[in-house]
């Protein structure tokens, strides 16, 4: 069988998109990367107290990481400026269990921190 002229050069156009995407270049059975899923997930804080978005962020950590999500999205609300959802959020990150499992935390807009897009570790074995 042989591929004709038109075929080859949309399955080039198709490999230039893949590397585009951000696979791996080298066949799967050579690349040492851990497979992560791109895939996105949210969690929303809003009406949670402190401790129970606490326990609702790491539960959500967690299995996000077990399921190999590469980044998730947290909302936290706009809350108070003192001793709220919003002023505590970034400092869980800084400890266990949760600095085990997050790779970065970022805010999507400085001024007003009110959504996180949180970029997960690898998960191996």
């Amino acid at each position: 069988m042989t591929l004709s002229k038109e075929d080859i050069e949309i399955w080039n156009a198709l490999a230039k998109t893949i590397n585009k995407l951000g696979m791996p270049k080298k066949s799967p059975r050579t690349a040492k990367a851990v497979k992560t899923t791109p895939v996105y997930t949210k969690l929303d804080l809003h009406g949670y107290t402190i401790n129970n978005a606490n326990k609702a962020t790491r539960d959500f950590i967690y299995d996000s990481y077990q399921k190999r999500l590469g980044t998730v999205e947290i909302v936290t609300g706009n809350g108070g400026p003192v001793n709220s959802i919003v002023s505590e959020f970034p400092k869980w990150f800084e400890v266990p269990p949760l600095s085990n499992y997050v790779r970065s935390i970022k805010s999507v807009n400085n001024s007003n921190p009110v959504c996180w897009i949180i970029k997960l570790k690898a998960k191996t074995r």
